[in-house]
């Protein structure tokens, strides 16, 4: 309808949603309340009764931070090893070494229009001040979406099952902050940690709709994009090319999209932010499926002279292709890029008919226009699809190979 004619449709019937009634975010607390590193916390939703929103449910996390510290972007993240969301039992999702997963899925995702409302998140990338007060006590908000694939892309509500999600404690504190000089210890207490579920109320109509679901068990699929990192502790010194194989993947779990970041001695030097990455004199990266190639040509970056528009353009797509946003908001200007975040972003969702049986060897070759200096880490993070169904009524949880 053109805006003429809606402006002519004066007896346009007006619909009202009324489907639901009320949203309210419920608090659920760990069943222990030690939070020391490698800790386990646990926190289950075990009412089958309600109907829950993970998507938009969120940790809030206390504590405090000693003094002399600086707060690094995305720190509470870095608080925690891994973090895994159990349904009914089964594993759903899970994702490793939180920290730098989170760091590098957050820097091509988000935009400029949520610098803001990320800063609740300790979500910040250098301009902004994180909210700890005189006497360094901190409280934050971490959506779940920002640490798991699965509250990130799946939007829909869950009914008559129970929900447990699982958050390791990293070994050492000393990656969320960064100090003067390295014998100066970086020590955090965290004193609470709540996971704040929306439970949703239907009408009546609603409700009875959701519940022929679970009197006849119809299975439920639950599809979403899960993140998986891969971590090469130490390149080769002294190279100008590296040949990296990551994986043979299956059918399913075949690379949608391959971020690479490079990190140069930030595990072991206190003073650099672990939520970094280097771009070490990289001049070309390129991602191997079997024998198919991504990209199709070489970026021929060239930090030095700051040439990597065709690298920076990959990263500031990455928001129309993932999101299907039209007009991409990236979070780095190209100068920032450079600084705070040089991450290769490679696109390889569009893929020869061949892979949709067998198995696919995925590789990583890295060029550099120097040789590589010591103590260089690299990272693969790789999104890609994962599929489950439940049953309401029997509780069963299946994961599609």
């Amino acid at each position: 309808m053109s805006e003429a004619s809606a402006m002519l449709n004066i007896g346009e019937r007006v619909i009202v949603d009324d489907t639901i009634e009320s949203i309210e975010v419920h608090p659920y607390l760990p069943y222990n309340n030690s939070f020391e590193t490698n800790d386990e916390v646990r926190i289950a939703i075990n009412r089958q009764d309600i109907i829950v929103y993970p998507h938009e449910s969120y940790l809030l996390i206390e504590g405090k931070f000693e003094k002399d510290m600086q707060i690094i972007n995305n720190a509470m993240a870095f608080l925690f090893q891994d973090v895994r969301y159990e349904l009914n039992g089964v594993e759903i999702d899970r994702t490793k070494n939180c920290g730098i997963t989170t760091t590098m899925k957050g820097l091509v995702s988000y935009g400029t229009d949520m610098e803001h409302s990320l800063e609740s998140s300790s979500w910040n990338i250098g301009k902004h001040k994180v909210i700890v007060d005189k006497k360094n006590d901190f409280s934050y908000t971490v959506p779940l979406s920002h640490l798991l694939g699965f509250a990130e892309d799946y939007k829909k509500v869950i009914v008559n099952a129970k929900h447990e999600l699982i958050l390791n404690r990293a070994s050492t504190n000393e990656h969320c902050a960064t100090v003067a000089a390295d014998s100066t210890p970086i020590d955090v207490t965290i004193t609470r940690i709540v996971w704040r579920m929306p439970v949703v109320k239907v009408s009546d109509r609603e409700k009875l709709r959701l519940m022929q679901y679970v009197e006849n068990d119809i299975p439920i699929p639950i599809a979403f994009r899960t993140w998986e990192l891969y971590e090469y502790p130490s390149l080769p010194a002294g190279v100008d090319e590296h040949v990296w194989s990551i994986k043979t993947s299956t059918m399913l779990e075949k690379p949608r999209y391959v971020i690479i970041g490079l990190q140069q001695e930030r595990k072991t030097d206190k003073k650099k932010a672990s939520c970094k990455f280097d771009h070490v004199n990289l001049q070309n990266c390129s991602v191997y499926l079997n024998s198919q190639c991504y990209p199709y040509d070489s970026f021929n970056t060239d930090f030095s002279k700051d040439f990597m528009a065709l690298q920076y353009n990959a990263y500031a797509n990455f928001q129309r292709s993932y999101y299907g946003k039209p007009v991409p908001t990236p979070l780095m200007s190209i100068n920032d890029y450079k600084v705070h975040g040089a991450l290769v972003v490679i696109d390889t969702s569009r893929q020869p008919d061949t892979f949709n049986s067998g198995i696919v060897d995925i590789r990583v070759v890295m060029k550099f226009t120097k040789d590589t200096p010591t103590n260089v880490a690299a990272y693969c993070l790789i999104l890609h699809d994962s599929m489950f169904e439940y049953s309401p009524l029997t509780g069963k949880v299946r994961k599609n190979n």
